[in-house]
């Protein structure tokens, strides 16, 4: 089992496909960095438009 492990390790590391990985990993990084900013942006639009709409309400 544990030469299995070492063996499987030791292909991932050696393989072309490592930097792939990374890449995707950045990739999804951003994704979720611009997500959380538009979220965040998105929030602060809605809070507005409450604030707005309570302010008309008497």
């Amino acid at each position: 089992m544990t030469k299995m492990i070492c063996k499987s390790l030791r292909t991932f590391l050696t393989e072309e496909d490592a930097p792939t990985i990374v890449e995707y990993g950045i990739l999804v990084g951003l994704i979720a960095v611009i997500g959380a900013v538009g979220v965040g942006q998105f929030g602060i639009s809605l809070n507005n438009l409450f604030s707005g709409v309570s302010d008309v309400l008497p």
